[in-house]
């Protein structure tokens, strides 16, 4: 179990999914996913989904901005998914770009997410991280950043009123650890941690 630190997210927490009977739910089921990933991920952990369910939305460092991005959840809402997956993970080489470079150096749409995020780890955590904890709480912090900027959308706060339930996953490629986000808790949980707590 992870704790983390920053600001609890303004989202809607009666449409998250954070127990191990949901993700056995979405394995089984044949309605449309929405799966939003990054550009740079292998995609391992989400094998057990079925290909032809997902709606794929793909992006460096799982930014959920832009046109493109909205208009693919649109779609994938258009096409009745009640289920969308956000997972990003711990060796995301975008995410290390933008934490490694000065606002002025990146694309526009990118600049000020590496300072914001640097800012808050480091005032949220502070120094007595390992490099290793480093990884996964930035990852995990700025998947949160974009979970919340997906559910803002109205297209995407309308359906969590209804049938949709969101999932957050962050894929630590150390060790294969599949992590589960709790939003009542603030917590990412293992997926042997979901199954003994459920």
């Amino acid at each position: 179990m992870i704790q983390l630190k920053g600001p609890m997210r303004d989202l809607p927490k009666n449409a998250f999914c954070s127990s191990q009977a949901s993700l056995e739910r979405l394995v089984g089921d044949t309605s449309p996913i929405l799966v939003v990933t990054c550009s740079d991920h292998d995609r391992t952990c989400l094998k057990a989904l079925n290909p032809q369910r997902v709606i794929w939305l793909q992006g460096a460092a799982n930014l959920t901005r832009g046109e493109a991005a909205e208009a693919t959840v649109e779609y994938a809402l258009c096409k009745k998914a009640n289920d969308i997956v956000i997972c990003g993970h711990v060796a995301c080489t975008s995410l290390r770009h933008i934490l490694d470079s000065k606002d002025e150096d990146l694309p526009k749409a990118w600049q000020g997410i590496g300072s914001e995020l640097r800012d808050r780890v480091e005032t949220c955590y502070g120094q007595q991280l390992e490099d290793s904890q480093r990884g996964l709480i930035t990852a995990a912090e700025h998947l949160l950043d974009q979970i919340e900027r997906l559910v803002l959308q109205p297209c995407v706060q309308d359906a969590c009123d209804g049938q949709l339930r969101v999932h957050v996953w962050l894929h630590s490629e150390e060790g294969d650890v599949l992590y589960v986000y709790e939003p009542a808790s603030n917590r990412l949980y293992s997926g042997e941690e979901q199954r003994t707590r459920f």
